[in-house]
């Protein structure tokens, strides 16, 4: 692809979109598959598209109102210099936050983003209404935990015994399904049968934003009268060795971020929005045993 003002500014433009709309996958297809971007102009750099993806999910859940515009660009093939400068709204503290610098773009043969580097300064703005309970600018904090919506699996279990009844298949069939706080316990004829309403629960789960990470299946049992029981704990909460682990993780790899332990959860806290976004991104790559959710912003 041949660089010049014009195939920069349409990239800019691009850029601009994905950023402000929150769209992941357009903003990884800015980027070749390996492409570096620092935050910090001589900091360590987020690599390729997941990294990418997370990273701007992380901000999404700071920011609302975000405007971000390119004032002006220089091309120098392959790079692209620009000045831009964006605004947001903190989505918990509710000031006002304003960004200007510049960003150096390397761009690669087939038109994406090798590499970028933005220089950047940053003022907030108090939010209006002061008072209870909202954090100094540039002290923030947030919770890790491991929830599910109750609520949505009720929906989600009735949903599956309304099938269930209207299934030919499950004519005649024995699904008793019950909900407590801590398992779900289910008995029918036989183990097909418990396996099919297992394709049932987790479809109906992942259709209601419900991660399958909260189901723990247990192993399918006689129950008696020719029928079979199978119970299915429900995992919430961080269990003190991920716990642990998850805060040794942040406290080595995030120097300027504080991370302490309350329970089954753990409060993150440091004096920049930024590198808490980075912990909440290192955070989202990983696999865990249970999904991880992100709150009480402060």
């Amino acid at each position: 692809m041949s660089l010049d003002h014009a195939s920069a500014g349409d990239l800019l433009e691009r850029f601009t979109r994905a950023r402000c709309t929150w769209d992941g996958n357009a903003w990884v297809d800015l980027f070749t598959p390996d492409a570096e971007s620092h935050d910090e102009p001589f900091g360590d750099p987020l690599v390729g598209h997941n990294a990418l993806r997370a990273n701007l999910l992380a901000a999404s859940e700071f920011e609302e109102q975000v405007e971000f515009t390119f004032e002006r660009h220089w091309v120098v093939p392959p790079t692209i210099l620009a000045a831009w400068h964006a605004g947001y709204v903190h989505r918990h503290t509710r000031a006002r936050v304003r960004v200007a610098g510049f960003v150096t773009l390397e761009i690669a043969d087939d038109g994406r983003i090798r590499k970028a580097r933005f220089w950047c300064n940053r003022q907030e703005s108090p939010a209006k209404q002061g008072g209870n309970g909202g954090s100094m600018a540039g002290d923030v904090s947030f919770d890790v935990v491991s929830e599910f919506d109750v609520q949505e699996l009720r929906n989600a279990l009735d949903q599956v015994r309304r099938e269930v009844a209207q299934r030919y298949d499950f004519k005649g069939a024995t699904v008793d399904l019950v909900q407590s706080p801590t398992e779900l316990t289910l008995v029918t004829d036989d183990e097909f049968r418990a396996g099919a309403v297992k394709d049932l629960i987790e479809s109906k789960a992942v259709r209601r934003n419900l991660s399958l990470k909260i189901f723990d299946w247990g192993k399918i049992e006689p129950a008696g009268g020719n029928k079979v029981r199978q119970r299915v704990g429900l995992r919430r909460g961080l269990s003190e060795d991920l716990a642990r682990k998850l805060s040794k993780l942040i406290r080595d790899e995030f120097p300027k971020v504080k991370s302490q332990i309350q329970g089954d959860a753990i409060r993150v806290s440091g004096k920049s929005k930024d590198d808490l976004q980075r912990v909440i991104a290192r955070l989202r790559e990983l696999d865990e045993p249970v999904p991880l959710q992100f709150q009480n912003y402060r």
